[in-house]
C-alpha cells in the first residue's frame, strides 16, 4: 500500500490509519516526511478520500479472496470500504487471543530449539537466528512480553549441547564481561566455534593420514590361517600379513584338488605304485609253480 499513491497522491495507507479524526496533537506533531504529514492530517471525508477507500479495498481483496480472510471482510464489500475492511482485519489478527497464540508459539520455539553439533542442515548461524525471531516476537509492542537479556544470555550457553564447545562455554562463563546480552554471546560464542572446528578437522584429518600408513599389528603371525575372516579382523592385518594369508589360501586350494583327483581316479593312483622300480614279492603267486594252489 505504501507504494500506491490515491486520487490525493498520498501512499495510501492514510485510509486505515488509526485515528479518524484529526486531533491539535497530531497537528502539532513533527513528521519525517511531507508525505508522513499529510498522511497524519488528511481528512477522512470527501471525493478523493471515497476513491481512495475503494481502491484499498479492491487491493486487499486479491490477498484474502478464497482464504479464512475473506470472511471478515465481505461485510464491506458493498460500500467497497476499504478502511472498515483493513481495521477489521488488524483487530482480528492483533487481538487478545492473536497475541497469546503468538507468545506461546515463541516460548514453544525458544524451549525446543537446541544446538547439539556442528551439521549443514542446521548450524550454529541457524541456532541463533531461530532464537532471535522468538524473542523478536516476544518483544514487539503488541505482545510486550519481553525477556531480559541476562535471561536470554544464560538460556542460550544452557541450550549449546555441542561437547566440542564445553571449553567456550566455560571461558564465557567465566569471562569478567559486564555486557552479557544475547548478541554479545551470538558473536563471541560463533568466533570460539570456527576455531575449534578448525582446529578438530585439522587433527582429524592428521589422524586418519597415520591410520592409513600404520596399521597396528594385533594378530601374530603363527595364528594366521587361510579360513575366512571379518571385514574388521583383516583391516588390522599388515600387507604382509595379508600376502601370508592368501599364500595359505593357494596352498589349501591345491590341496584340495589333489585328494579330489584321487577321489576320482582310484586307479591312476594304483598304477602308479604298481609301476614301481621296486620288487614286492607278489609276482609269483600269480605265475610259475604257485599258480596252481591260488586256483585251489
Amino acid at each position: 500500500m505504501h507504494s500506491m499513491r490515491g486520487a490525493a497522491r498520498l501512499p495510501l495507507p492514510y485510509v486505515y490509519r488509526k485515528e479518524s479524526v484529526v486531533t491539535d496533537e497530531m497537528r502539532a506533531g513533527e513528521y519525517d516526511t511531507t508525505d508522513e504529514e499529510f498522511m497524519a492530517l488528511f481528512g477522512l471525508t470527501g471525493s478523493h478520500f471515497a476513491v481512495d477507500n475503494a481502491k484499498v479495498f479492491n487491493e486487499l481483496m486479491q490477498y484474502v479472496i478464497g482464504r479464512p480472510g475473506e470472511s471478515i471482510v465481505k461485510p464491506f464489500r458493498r460500500k467497497n470500504d476499504g478502511r472498515g475492511a483493513v481495521l477489521a482485519l488488524l483487530k482480528y489478527a492483533n487481538g487478545d487471543d492473536a497475541q497469546e497464540r503468538r507468545a506461546a508459539h515463541a516460548y514453544s520455539v525458544i524451549e525446543s530449539t537446541v544446538y547439539k553439533r556442528m551439521s549443514k542442515a542446521f548450524s550454529l548461524d541457524d541456532f541463533f537466528a531461530r532464537l532471535r525471531d522468538a524473542y523478536a516476537i516476544l518483544d514487539h509492542a503488541d505482545i510486550n512480553q519481553p525477556v531480559q537479556e541476562q535471561r536470554k544470555w544464560q538460556d542460550t550457553l544452557d541450550k549449546i549441547e555441542d561437547s566440542s564447545l564445553e571449553s567456550a562455554k566455560m571461558a564465557l562463563r567465566t569471562a569478567a564481561t559486564p555486557d552479557k546480552t544475547f548478541e554479545g554471546l551470538a558473536s563471541k560464542m560463533k568466533e570460539l566455534a570456527h576455531e575449534i572446528y578448525k582446529s578438530r578437522k585439522t587433527r582429524g584429518e592428521r589422524l586418519i593420514g597415520a591410520t592409513d600408513t600404520e596399521k597396528p599389528v594385533t594378530f601374530r603371525d603363527d595364528k594366521l590361517h587361510g579360513g575366512n575372516w571379518t571385514n574388521a579382523d583383516w583391516a588390522r592385518l599388515t600387507p604382509a600379513q595379508q600376502g601370508k594369508v592368501r599364500d595359505l589360501r593357494k596352498a589349501a586350494k591345491t590341496r584340495k584338488r589333489a585328494i579330489k583327483a584321487a577321489i576320482v581316479d582310484p586307479a591312476k593312483s594304483a598304477s602308479d605304485e604298481e609301476t614301481s622300480d621296486e620288487p614286492n614279492g607278489k609276482a609269483g603267486s600269480k605265475f610259475g609253480r604257485n599258480a596252481h594252489k591260488k586256483r585251489k
